[in-house]
């Protein structure tokens, strides 16, 4: 899991997965060790999803641009219809 360790302690149980394991289970050896791995994997990570979110912000622009288009479209022809019934056409 990346980002901020939430912990929801309180969604099930009164106790906390820290409180519920002894403090001399192996599981506290392996959360420190994936932990460190992790967090040394850091700058992969945010690498790659920087990336990503490079090319997801291609996509909104492209996006934001044809939208922009569309409505200059749906504009002119709202405009051009209002003309046309303003000068009597279609009666």
């Amino acid at each position: 899991m990346r980002g901020i360790d939430h912990q929801q302690s309180d969604m099930l149980s009164y106790l906390s997965p820290e409180q519920r394991v002894r403090k001399d289970h192996p599981l506290r050896t392996v959360r420190a060790m994936t932990d460190e791995i992790l967090n040394s994997m850091s700058p992969l990570f945010d690498a790659m999803y920087a990336e990503e979110a490079e090319a997801d912000r291609r996509v909104l622009r492209l996006a934001e641009r044809h939208r922009s288009v569309a409505q200059a479209e749906a504009s002119w022809t709202l405009q051009s219809g209002m003309d046309f019934h303003l000068r009597g056409g279609g009666l």
